[in-house]
């Protein structure tokens, strides 16, 4: 009833609630107004219905304070956020709970945990879609730190919202959870600059309120016979908007020499392993982050290579002769932990755009994104 309203007012108010990151500190300012993720979000969904009518039209607002922490934000909420249909992006984050240099640091994510679901059922209640943004990186977190964040972060993705996967964007992939060289702003060690938040914009799904709008589920993982490519057969995916960091993972069975063809405007495309050719499901995983410069490739969950540079992404194809099922694409890079997680057949949501289990041959997204990959 709450999306079927919405879609006959042909708006919905679009509110942005959290800390300072949410509030953009550390952005670039014009007229008083920073362009932090918040706001670059809100221009892209204008410009997505300025070029296509189907799309949504959404009020923006954003009522983020910065230095707020969870147990804050439950008392702010109330008045925060009015009442009625719409969408609430809520942005919090460990670091402001106080994960470095805690004592307990069990006790601080077990809080963040807990008060995190409070308030997601607060704004729920107020009638409120939901979509949660995940922990990111800063420039005081160490190795101990890096390793809550990325288990809370692989714990929200079980979550029954929406999350996108922030540390995906900006992990400078050194294994302590700091900012990627360079996108810190400058001696600021808790905020992004400029550049940062741009990253961040690239890890929403673009039609993701669309999708809410019309009702699609978070996806459930299958598993299923997959989809036969003959010689000469693709399965193209073009993301939704531009793409920096991404992650392309699927399922594979050899009848002949798969073929993976990446078309991209910048960079060099990772050399892939050489694939078993045999009649057994494999997995192939390619986990890119555009700030950081890494692209990773695992095969059956064991890392295969490392290649330096940035690249941009324009079409993913898979072509046969194989089977292939279980593809996905995720609008962020992917640590190790996750693609592990994925590997013993998870089902991991942050930023997902496409997730097409390829049963029977289907190419049904049931992702929450209104995109769809092409046979050809």
């Amino acid at each position: 009833m709450l999306y079927t309203l919405l879609l006959i007012l042909g708006l919905s108010h679009l509110t942005f609630f959290g800390s300072s990151v949410c509030n953009g500190q550390g952005a670039d300012e014009v007229d008083h107004v920073k362009h932090g993720y918040a706001w670059l979000y809100a221009q892209l969904l204008g410009a997505r219905h300025e070029a296509d009518t189907a799309a949504g039209v959404y009020l923006y607002s954003n009522t983020s304070v910065n230095g707020i922490n969870t147990v804050r934000h439950m008392e702010l909420l109330p008045t925060h956020l009015s009442e009625g249909p719409g969408f609430a992006v809520i942005g919090l984050g460990l670091g402001n709970e106080g994960l470095h240099g805690a004592a307990d640091p069990q006790a601080v994510y077990d809080q963040w945990k807990t008060n995190m679901q409070t308030i997601i059922r607060m704004a729920q209640e107020k009638g409120k879609a939901v979509i949660v943004t995940n922990n990111y990186p800063r420039g005081d977190y160490n190795p101990s730190d890096y390793s809550y964040v990325k288990r809370m972060n692989l714990e929200m993705q079980e979550w029954d919202v929406p999350t996108v996967n922030f540390l995906g964007a900006l992990d400078n992939c050194a294994g302590d959870g700091q900012w990627a060289v360079g996108f810190q702003n400058g001696d600021d060690i808790y905020h992004p600059g400029q550049a940062g938040y741009d990253e961040m914009l690239h890890s929403f799904v673009p039609s993701l309120l669309d999708a809410l709008a019309a009702g699609k589920p978070k996806p459930v993982r299958q598993t299923g016979e997959g989809r036969k490519l003959a010689e000469g057969q693709r399965l193209v995916f073009t993301p939704e908007d531009q793409v920096h960091s991404f992650t392309l993972a699927f399922r594979v069975r050899h009848i002949g020499a798969m073929q993976l063809d990446l078309t991209i405007d910048e960079g060099v495309a990772p050399a892939l392993p050489d694939m078993p050719a045999d009649e057994r499901w494999h997995t192939l995983v390619l986990s890119h982050y555009y700030a950081a410069g890494k692209t990773y490739v695992y095969l059956d969950g064991v890392q295969q290579s490392v290649t330096d540079g940035s690249m941009l992404l324009q079409q993913a194809a898979v072509g046969g002769p194989c089977v292939v099922s279980d593809l996905h694409f995720w609008r962020a890079g992917m640590n190790a932990d996750e693609i592990a997680a994925w590997h013993n057949n998870k089902m991991l949501c942050s930023s997902l755009e496409l997730y097409c289990p390829l049963n029977n041959g289907s190419l049904i997204n049931l992702a929450q994104s209104m995109n769809n990959s092409k046979f050809k």
